[in-house]
């Protein structure tokens, strides 16, 4: 699987990233969708700590399937919102409504 940072917006501490990943066919489409998204969430993070943040509140995401011909990718709009707290383990933690790709 191949990843590719498309586009990184900063302003403020409002993050946002955009991420393209080339499904591979021996996964299913569900699955394809929430290793994007994951994916998409821990670079977010990476980029936030960069910043002197540790935790992303008002987390959000949008993921669409692309297809032509026999190439298939997924893009991933992640964005959420820097902050700084003491205690907390936030790479342990899932994004959020990832179960909606579980219905």
């Amino acid at each position: 699987m191949r990843r590719v940072r498309a586009s990184l917006f900063l302003p403020r501490r409002d993050l946002a990233l955009t991420l393209f990943d080339v499904v591979s066919h021996s996964h299913s489409r569900r699955e394809s969708f929430e290793k994007a998204i994951v994916f998409a969430r821990r670079e977010l993070l990476r980029e936030a700590e960069k910043r002197g943040y540790n935790i992303l509140l008002h987390e959000s995401w949008s993921a669409t399937l692309m297809r032509r011909a026999e190439r298939t990718r997924v893009q991933v709009k992640y964005s959420g919102r820097g902050a700084s707290a003491d205690g907390v383990d936030t790479h342990t933690r899932q994004p959020p409504f990832l179960e909606v790709l579980r219905d």
